[in-house]
């Protein structure tokens, strides 16, 4: 890594926007899996049924997604070269958690399409932070 590379003030931008993005998915993350019995019954029609039936296998892949999207956004700030891979850990994470959400379950029947642009962004913020942290490796950004 060069010292003497400056690093625009974009570059940490991104990185605090990336780390509060993945901390927000953690949140939702943890909601999710310590959801009370009664919480669920809370839920519009359908959905209770759906959180009850993700099989763990999903939520494990929720929570790796997350979880490293959240130690690679620290990767990001503390400008280290693995924040790239641990990003590429994140990014097939969520591709297997939206396989499950869009092929295996009845997601699109309880919510129709309103799902599609949430779980579109968290695809898309996933796919960007991978070239970002790639682009910001060949910049001399990250170590």
């Amino acid at each position: 890594m060069n010292t003497n590379t400056a690093i625009p003030t974009w570059f940490w931008v991104i990185g605090v926007l990336a780390f509060l993005w993945n901390l927000l998915g953690c949140v939702n993350f943890f909601s999710q899996i310590t959801m009370t019995t009664q919480a669920m019954a809370n839920l519009p029609e359908g959905y209770e049924k759906l959180y009850s039936e993700t099989p763990v296998w999903v939520n494990i892949a929720f929570g790796t997604a997350v979880i490293t999207g959240v130690i690679g956004s620290i990767g990001l700030l503390l400008r280290k070269g693995w924040a790239m891979p641990v990003f590429i850990v994140s990014l097939i994470s969520v591709v297997v958690q939206q396989i499950y959400s869009y092929f295996l379950s009845d997601m699109l029947a309880v919510m129709g399409t309103s799902g599609i642009p949430i779980m579109g962004s968290v695809l898309v913020i996933a796919i960007l932070l991978v070239f970002f942290s790639r682009k910001a490796k060949e910049n001399g950004w990250l170590a």
